[in-house]
């Protein structure tokens, strides 16, 4: 189909009456040799009947006169046919190449809706001929307009543009419906206005087909994001508690976070942004994270007695793996990757937003900001570490720019100031509350506008260590033998029996941490371990007031943190379901490397009191 640009409405209306005053001409050069021959003929008659009159007899003058007559009508009708021949043949001629112009419809409409001229493409279109629609009101082809519905507007608009753009449903003949593009201009010299008719079927299909796979876009991205960018908090911490939370825009972007946990008093943060959107930023920020996992275990494992590398040695790392890649994808990343160790924040800042830090003490609310540039802005970049020293009752806010550039329907963004009056409103409660108030002051300013980028946010308030009373303990070493798990049982069963006045367990609760006791024991000495009996197994039983805390401590292999999110999968290997009796049995477990360099499997089981 020819497009047809708006503005060529107008010369089309033009290029149509040039065509009627051509068609006029030739009916008027008809006309005039009609008139003249006819002029002849007469004159020709006369003389002949005046002759015959004087020189012959009268009868043949009647004759005479007679077969004048009827050969002046002879060429009468001639002319006429003649006539109403060519008219036929400019008629059929001009609704050609105006067909030729544009498949499209035109219509001429008066002032009173009546169709007064139309194309032959009306067939085509609504399967009417032209005959049918002529003198009808225009609403036989099409309802009511849904962009403009008010006639004034769309005058005004054809007065200052020449034209109107305009959409309906079109009606055809047999009753089906089809999706038009009306297109209204003012035809010169005409008491009237021209409209033209679009028929765009396939540009709806075509926007439907882009709309689905555009959701289906998003809804990859965002499984992407849920299962491979956002980790969940760490819950053993003893000198910090963490809230964290992502809400998906409607279109999944590359917003990610990662906590890695060394032990109870020291663990690693990463939150990161990918530049872009939908699944190519999800993709890449996935890369980014798993880069970020992958350098630090390599450095931890090549480095002597298990040394933690630091955040700007990490970060060096991170970036000579990934930086040509972005580079080459004129992609890049802004992260903060941050460690809390004995209440000192040691942070490497990439062009992410600011921390926000509130100070308990002073009650004030300080950005913490880095010099280093995001990774893939150039090839070659020195990171430099930030320390800063945070106490008890202290907040810090990470935060990704969905946040702080959250915009309502009056153009105006919620801002840092926004987020640091909220912060400090919150501050005596916990890191969980304090996040919901953000969350909830973030909603209430879109006002029921959609986030324009991912609300992605983190909160870690310090408090106090709890130093807790142990009440009974016991530890001891084993082999890392399956031989030996007859003993384990044994431990925890003499172990549960002597204290049995402190245990507030029923039967079904001790028979279900024997199970787990068991299924722990067993994946250590075999998947971590791998059954070297040249390899200690260390077995701790703790009771506290309120739970029994089961300890696993051993130098074999790491844990894997993603198995823990999957042992309910069916697919996983015969070690994802043992993982998932050790779940199903107690409250909580948690897997992480203490401070020695000992890989630790803790399983708590709290009392019903």
């Amino acid at each position: 189909m020819v497009d047809m640009n708006r503005s060529d409405l107008v010369d089309s209306s033009e290029r149509i009456q040039f065509l009627e005053g051509k068609l006029s001409y030739k009916r008027l050069k008809t006309d005039l040799v009609l008139f003249v021959s006819t002029f002849f003929i007469l004159s020709f008659v006369s003389f002949v009947f005046t002759d015959l009159y004087y020189m012959q007899e009268k009868m043949y003058c009647v004759y005479s006169i007679i077969f004048a007559y009827i050969v002046l009508v002879f060429l009468i009708y001639i002319s006429v046919m003649r006539y109403l021949k060519h008219i036929i043949n400019d008629r059929d001629k001009l609704e050609r190449i105006i067909d030729s112009i544009n498949p499209d419809v035109l219509l001429l409409l008066g002032r009173d809706r009546k169709i007064k001229a139309c194309t032959g493409t009306v067939k085509n279109m609504f399967g009417y001929s032209v005959q049918e629609v002529l003198g009808q009101d225009s609403g036989i082809l099409y309802g009511d307009r849904r962009l403009t519905q008010k006639p004034g507007e769309i005058y005004e608009s054809i007065k200052n543009q020449g034209f109107h753009v305009g959409a309906a449903q079109g009606k055809r003949k047999n009753g089906k419906s089809v999706p038009l593009e009306i297109i209204t201009g003012e035809l010169k010299g005409q008491s009237g206005v021209v409209l033209l008719l679009r028929d765009i079927t396939q540009r709806v299909l075509i926007e439907k087909e882009l709309t689905e796979a555009r959701a289906k876009e998003v809804k990859v991205a965002g499984s992407i994001q849920q299962s491979l960018l956002i980790s969940d908090p760490p819950k053993t911490l003893t000198n910090v508690n963490v809230a964290a939370m992502t809400i998906p825009s409607q279109e999944a972007d590359g917003d990610f976070y990662d906590f890695i946990l060394y032990n109870s008093d020291v663990f690693d943060f990463i939150i990161g942004d990918v530049m872009g959107k939908g699944v190519s930023a999800a993709l890449l920020a996935a890369g980014a994270k798993s880069q970020i996992q992958n350098s630090i275990t390599s450095m931890i494992t090549t480095a002597k007695d298990f040394h933690i590398p630091s955040p700007k040695e990490i970060m060096m790392s991170v970036h000579a793996s990934i930086v040509q890649e972005l580079i080459n994808l004129e992609s890049f990343l802004t992260m903060c990757y941050a460690r809390f160790e004995d209440n000192l924040l040691t942070y490497v800042d990439c062009g992410h937003p600011p921390i926000m830090y509130y100070e308990d003490s002073t009650g004030d609310i300080l950005q913490l900001k880095g010099d280093n540039m995001p990774i893939g802005f150039q090839l070659r970049e020195t990171y430099v570490e930030t320390k800063q020293i945070i106490k008890t009752g202290d907040v810090l806010v990470f935060y990704s720019d969905g946040i702080t550039e959250a915009m309502n329907f009056d153009g105006e963004m919620f801002g840092e100031e926004r987020l640091a009056e909220v912060v400090r409103n919150a501050s005596k409660e916990s890191a969980q509350s304090v996040l919901s108030v953000i969350h909830s002051q973030v909603t209430d300013f879109l006002g029921g506008k959609p986030a324009g980028d991912d609300l992605t946010c983190i909160v870690i308030k310090v408090i106090p260590k709890e130093i807790e009373e142990i009440k009974f303990s016991v530890n001891k070493d084993f082999t890392c033998e399956l031989s030996n798990l007859g003993l384990i049982r044994q431990m925890f069963t003499d172990f549960i029996t002597e204290h049995s006045d402190d245990c507030n367990l029923s039967s079904a609760d001790i028979n279900l941490l024997l199970i787990a006791l068991n299924e722990a024991a067993s994946n250590v000495i075999q998947h971590a371990c791998h059954a070297d009996n040249d390899m200690k197994l260390n077995l701790s039983l703790r009771l506290y007031e309120d739970r029994l805390v089961i300890e696993f401590a051993h130098l074999g292999d790491s844990f894997v943190t993603n198995k823990a999110k999957n042992v309910k999968d069916k697919s996983f290997h015969e070690s994802g379901y043992g993982l998932y009796i050790i779940e199903e049995s107690v409250d909580k477990v948690y897997y992480f490397r203490d401070d020695t360099g000992l890989n630790i499997m803790k399983m708590v089981k709290f009392f019903n009191i």
